[in-house]
């Protein structure tokens, strides 16, 4: 009985995922925007995914 019950929360569930995925399909939401203009960067933040640092290529930009 219970594993039915779940069963169906579960379809629910997919169901709720399925009907808001084409609605985004349909009328999409910018949620997140990542931009980046240069390597040329020293900063070395903990949260940035960019491993510039000692990478810096110093012809690429005038200072």
């Amino acid at each position: 009985m219970i594993e039915n019950e779940i069963r169906e929360i579960k379809i629910k569930n997919l169901e709720r995922l399925y009907d808001y995925r084409q609605k985004l399909y349909k009328n999409p939401k910018l949620r997140d925007l990542f931009l980046e203009v240069t390597s040329r960067c020293n900063a070395r933040c903990e949260h940035c995914g960019s491993s510039c640092g000692d990478k810096i290529i110093k012809d690429k930009i005038s200072a």
